[in-house]
């Protein structure tokens, strides 16, 4: 319903939009204080995995950093049967809570 709402040309200056006229996040990650698990798509075009990897480095209580082969943007969309996210994120649930 989302993708179907949103995709298309009439969708891409909304979301234009919305990226131009947002805070950066860059300097504010080390006060994140919970921890993170960030899993990021191997093929990720818009934004490659050795940027993310940087970016999570700078999380205090960053858990763990999954690349996930054959992903790409937005994981939960693109690999929602990933054998490897379904593992993990139970796993960070049980060891961070």
């Amino acid at each position: 319903m989302w993708i179907k709402r949103h995709a298309g040309p009439e969708g891409y200056d909304p979301a234009l939009n919305c990226l131009l006229n947002r805070d950066a996040i860059d300097d504010k990650l080390d006060q994140i204080n919970v921890p993170a698990l960030v899993l990021h798509g191997a093929d990720d075009r818009m934004f490659p995995a050795q940027d993310a990897k940087e970016w999570s480095s700078k999380l205090p209580k960053l858990w763990k950093f999954e690349i996930i082969e054959r992903g790409v943007h937005h994981l939960s969309l693109t690999e929602p049967g990933d054998e490897v996210i379904a593992q993990l994120i139970p796993q960070f649930i049980k060891e961070t809570l």
